[in-house]
């Protein structure tokens, strides 16, 4: 099978029949292209969100016909990075409907290979988000218009953030109901169908199971982030010695079922007795949760790794740091470390959905702290943070 098509269209495997009636009718658009960057799959829902019949797009290079706004070459280099990363790669798009209209998608591209692993086309799930971000750019008009009057600001922030809040529920409930849709037909072929399907065949839906859970995992991750932003600050007096020990005892429990279960037996951790802070308890647990975790996965090759939780005075501030003999990195890159979906190594050989360190930043921030990193490559990692 050299492409979905072909997949989805085979008369011998009434399942596979079935499958792609479902496939046409998910409330999520999905275009499949071959290596060249010609339609072979258009659903319902991308009928709907760009105008054009199935019928009259297939074998149509969808550069020319989605992304007239884009130059040709932009998307090849666009792709071309997709392909390197071997991985997802969300992104929103100024887009063309057949009407000439324009409106604004998310995209969430990954590839789909050959058995030798060469490149063979491109899956994309499309999400009409053009009424969305209307109404996110009228909430912040909304915003803007009530600096004056504190009553009334008060009053159209709480309508405001309600909006929002709805607003992020809405975009997850969008993505995640159509995403247990494939994921959950993915993993039904997988567990019964397998052996009706050839290499190829099988391959190719694996592929398209791990992205969903892959996907689900970005989910998961903006959800916890929205979630963090939003969340009231109970500050109290921190006794921080307590927090990370449970923190430090939640990880090796996760670690012991793991294919890393003697990390902590090898493990050099050095914990100081750190000082009493304030801050939100359920929040800076996070920050030593997302941290600890942080380090512990780049440093779990090392035959030794070294964990130190610790503390400096300076300039009459009391700065925290947690520190690893991880992989580091060069620091040039460091500007990109705390961006949500920023990662500097690839998710092949360490998994993460590039969130965790984008919500310490958020808290420390909203605590009125700072945050910062100091690392090399092959000579660790540490992160500093303060507590006002």
């Amino acid at each position: 099978m050299k492409n979905l098509n072909k997949l989805f269209t085979n008369d011998n495997i009434e399942f596979l029949s079935k499958f792609k009636f479902q496939f046409m009718q998910m409330p999520i658009g999905i275009i499949v292209t071959d290596k060249y960057y010609d339609i072979l799959e258009f659903n319902t829902k991308a009928e709907i969100i760009f105008g054009f019949k199935k019928e009259e797009i297939i074998g149509i290079n969808f550069f020319d016909l989605i992304f007239p706004k884009y130059n040709k070459s932009f998307l090849q280099e666009y792709y071309e990075k997709l392909i390197d990363a071997n991985d997802i790669s969300v992104c929103t798009n100024e887009n063309i409907t057949k009407k000439g209209e324009p409106i604004v998608c998310e995209w969430y591209d990954t590839i789909v290979k050959n058995e030798d692993g060469s490149f063979n086309g491109v899956l994309s799930m499309i999400i009409d988000i053009t009424e969305k971000i209307h109404n996110k750019n009228e909430i912040k008009k909304l915003k803007e218009e009530l600096e004056s009057g504190t009553y009334k600001r008060t009053i159209e922030l709480q309508m405001a953030n309600k909006e929002l809040e709805s607003f992020s529920y809405s975009v997850s409930h969008d993505l995640k109901v159509p995403l247990r849709a494939i994921g959950g037909f993915s993993e039904i072929l997988l567990n019964k169908y397998s052996s009706k399907l050839d290499q190829n065949g099988y391959k190719l839906i694996k592929d398209i199971y791990n992205n969903c859970q892959k996907m689900d995992n970005f989910i998961n991750g903006i959800l916890s982030l929205s979630k963090m932003s939003r969340k009231e600050l109970d500050k109290i007096k921190l006794n921080l010695n307590p927090i990370v020990k449970t923190v430090i005892n939640d990880l090796k429990n996760e670690i012991f079922s793991s294919e890393y279960s003697d990390y902590f037996n090898k493990l050099n951790l050095i914990l100081y007795d750190l000082p009493v802070a304030k801050g939100d308890p359920v929040l800076i647990q996070q920050v030593f949760q997302n941290l600890l975790s942080n380090a512990i996965k780049f440093s779990r090759h090392k035959k030794v790794p070294m964990i130190e939780i610790g503390f400096l005075t300076k300039f009459n501030a009391t700065i925290y740091f947690v520190k690893d003999n991880g992989i580091g990195f060069d620091m040039k890159y460091s500007n990109k470390l705390f961006g949500i979906f920023q990662r500097l190594h690839s998710s092949k050989d360490y998994e993460g959905n590039g969130i965790g360190l984008a919500i310490v930043h958020n808290i420390i921030c909203k605590h009125q702290g700072n945050v910062w990193v100091e690392s090399n490559p092959g000579e660790g990692t540490t992160f500093f943070f303060t507590l006002p």
